[in-house]
């Protein structure tokens, strides 16, 4: 008899409405097939988790149902994948935050950005009952393009993420036998942000502003530039003595993402780009971890920095979360 070989499991959660259940059983099958593909090449083996199938029966009078399957299964996968086809879903609320999707919750609820995709495979004759999910489907499919975050729905598109998403895992640590996951967590982050000359106002504010909306990777393309650029006016007085009037982030988004490259916090290739050829500058797992925990024990520091440029309400703190 062979010797059993050690592997890594690697937990896919896959999110859904209700009446995408025969994309989550596409997905499943791919996920089965990669496995036999790959499992003894790659030391991993990818495992399923949806709520109908794996949801524990669990109850809390301080939790609701979406709060425990977020809890029990969301928090605890590596890898995520959402899937539409012609619902949207019904309105939740996790943790004090209004969703208008269950799906849509997950999805943003997901922490781990860079392991993340979402598939659609709308219907081109829509139900007549289902118009209205049909409008909020295409409405939040354009706000997830912008994110780099969207695909179609195709087998090969699922395997190709899936594949991309175990090679980036074994990159940063993840994966690696013998490399207890808590270890590459606890690494201490080599920079100071607030100290290090290398480090200007505007590339701090970008961490900052990736830090806040809980992103792991820049998309160069009107999109997420419209995104930085209202966050911008959102936060800051544009005054005549503040630079962000003359050099805003938004306006030079290259250039930062170019620097925070040159430091080693973020990564690019010509081959990293989305469905529409975008530039795509991404943040690993690791480097985003540390960034966090950075923020979180600084937040006297970007609270002055903030306040360099005159936030609009000086008692409201929209970009540093406790969360």
């Amino acid at each position: 008899m062979k010797k059993a070989i050690r592997v890594n499991l690697v937990k896919v959660f896959i999110a859904a409405p209700s009446d995408a259940y025969e994309e989550v059983n596409t997905i499943k099958d791919v996920i089965s097939n990669w496995n036999i593909e790959n499992t003894d090449k790659d030391k991993v083996i990818l495992y399923p988790i949806n709520w109908l199938t794996n949801s524990v029966a669990q109850m809390s009078e301080k939790k609701n149902g979406q709060e425990i399957i977020d809890d029990t299964l969301l928090s605890q996968s590596q890898i995520f994948i959402g899937v539409f086809k012609d619902k949207y879903g019904t309105s939740v609320t996790v943790n004090g935050k209004e969703y208008d999707s269950g799906t849509k919750a997950e999805i943003e609820e997901f922490q781990d950005k860079e392991y993340q995709s979402v598939f659609f495979n709308q219907s081109e004759n829509v139900r007549r009952d289902l118009i209205t999910d049909s409008y909020k489907l295409c409405a939040y499919k354009a706000e997830i393009q912008s994110r780099g975050l969207s695909r179609d729905f195709k087998t090969d598109n699922i395997r190709l993420f899936l594949t991309n998403s175990v090679k980036r895992l074994k990159d940063n640590g993840y994966v690696q036998i013998n490399v207890p996951y808590a270890n590459v967590q606890n690494q201490i982050i080599k920079y100071d942000f607030f100290s290090d000359d290398c480090f200007t106002d505007h590339t701090i504010l970008l961490l900052i502003y990736l830090f806040n909306t809980g992103k792991n990777l820049i998309v160069l393309n009107s999109g997420m530039i419209r995104e930085i650029e209202s966050w911008e006016k959102n936060n800051f007085s544009y005054s005549i003595n503040s630079s962000l009037v003359n050099h805003p982030i938004s306006d030079n988004l290259l250039d930062y993402c170019n620097q925070l490259e040159q430091l080693g916090l973020f990564t690019s290739d010509k081959e990293w780009t989305d469905e529409y050829g975008d530039q795509v500058y991404k943040m690993n797992i690791r480097v985003s971890a540390q960034i966090r925990t950075y923020f979180k024990a600084h937040k006297k520091e970007a609270d002055n920095l903030f306040s360099k440029y005159k936030p609009i309400n000086p008692f409201d703190d929209p970009y540093i979360s406790d969360s």
